[in-house]
């Protein structure tokens, strides 16, 4: 039989055991609330270090654009800085360019004709002794000479005919180009607004002549064969008359056409709320369907098959009337009346550099004063007795043709 205090000691052993083991719940209860939160302080702290990840990215990738925005800044600022040099360097050239006009233009109007050998001529005047170009649609090698210069140039002998030529076909110091800015130059602003004549290859004008003439002919007196021959050169005056007044009057079509498609192109965009493009490509369409059909309805009016416009060639055609209206949108649209050597195409071929130069040389001589040398008007008037085509198509005829055209 177990002793008293045997069995006293055991209870209190057991009631401390279950003391202690409440504690122990108690304490782990406590313990899985503190892992929880813990759990979820981690787990905030890994989002906000997510956080911190990404606008550690963004910085970096502002940081890079910012580096991009600044190297353009710099190169953009360096760009303007060259463009305001150029434009430094072309004021200064345009502010020295009147004083060299003025010589020139004094030295083409002091030179009476038979003092002056075309070698001397030809030093003082640029391109006095070089033929013009004329359109490519001209067959044959045609070399267009003015009828100004033969005022103040000799007539050349048959003989010194075929090394002018050589010297045309050899290089010169300037290029093509050049040249051909400096004759539309002189054609839109020349201070006399005389017709311009053109002289034909003699291998050409013996193939003419052949054709006009199959056979041998025998004259029985200089009369016949003079009257023979002035009416070939008749016959080839109307037809470069005629040529020249289709040239001019095409040139004077593609700046209203150009003109009038703005307005239309201008009105669709604000009225339809399109971009140029869609506007551009829906006038382009409805123009070429009207454009064949009035062509188709020509073709069986004169009974000729006239070709298909495609939209493309619409649209390219278009493109090269834009060129010509900029060039006499600037230096006025009386001047197509001056136009003899120069064909639209030809102009449309213009860079922007080349036209803006043109419309910058009519400038300054607009602020140059008027060169006056009235010996030289009276060998003017001296040449040419009768009026010229020039002289026949004044303002008041030229503005005829435009309104007959609109």
């Amino acid at each position: 039989m177990p002793q008293p205090s045997t069995l006293f000691s055991s209870s209190e052993e057991a009631i401390n055991n279950s003391h202690l083991m409440e504690s122990l719940k108690e304490l782990n209860s406590r313990l899985l609330i503190e892992i929880t939160d813990l759990r979820n302080e981690y787990a905030k702290i890994k989002a906000e270090n997510t956080k911190l990840k990404h606008v550690i990215e963004e910085s970096a990738e502002l940081r890079s654009r910012f580096e991009e925005l600044e190297k353009r800044n710099k190169v953009d600022t360096n760009n303007l800085i060259a463009e305001n040099a150029a434009l430094k360097i072309r004021v200064a050239k345009l502010e020295q360019q009147p004083e060299r006009l003025a010589l020139e233009t004094y030295v083409f109007t002091s030179y009476p004709l038979g003092r002056t050998s075309s070698k001397g001529l030809s030093k003082c005047v640029p391109n006095a002794a070089q033929p013009r170009s004329l359109h490519k649609e001209v067959i044959g090698t045609q070399v267009p000479r003015s009828t100004q210069t033969q005022e103040f140039i000799p007539t050349h002998s048959e003989e010194k005919m075929p090394q002018e030529l050589n010297m045309v076909i050899q290089p010169c110091n300037r290029s093509h180009k050049k040249q051909g800015i400096d004759e539309l130059k002189h054609e839109l602003f020349k201070p006399f607004s005389e017709p311009e004549s053109s002289s034909i290859n003699h291998n050409n004008v013996t193939e003419v002549s052949e054709t006009a003439r199959p056979g041998k002919v025998t004259y029985d007196s200089i009369d016949e064969a003079s009257q023979h021959l002035a009416q070939l050169c008749d016959k080839a005056i109307d037809a470069e008359e005629r040529a020249n007044r289709a040239n001019q009057e095409e040139i004077l079509c593609w700046c209203l056409y150009w003109k009038d498609f703005r307005v239309q192109l201008d009105e669709i965009i604000s009225k339809d709320k399109f971009g140029e493009k869609k506007a551009r490509s829906l006038l382009y369409d409805s123009i070429t369907k009207q454009l064949n059909l009035l062509r188709k309805q020509r073709s069986q009016e004169l009974g000729l098959q006239l070709r298909y416009i495609s939209r493309d060639s619409l649209r390219k055609k278009t493109q090269r009337a834009e060129k010509i209206y900029r060039l006499f949108r600037k230096v006025g649209m009386d001047k197509i009346k001056y136009i003899k050597s120069y064909s639209a195409n030809s102009i449309s071929k213009l860079t922007n550099e080349q036209i803006q130069e043109v419309i910058d040389y009519g400038i300054t001589l607009e602020k140059l004063p008027l060169v006056t040398n009235d010996h030289a008007t009276e060998i003017s008037e001296t040449a040419r007795p009768g009026k010229s085509l020039s002289e026949n198509m004044t303002s008041e005829s030229f503005d005829g043709v435009q309104n007959n055209i609109t």
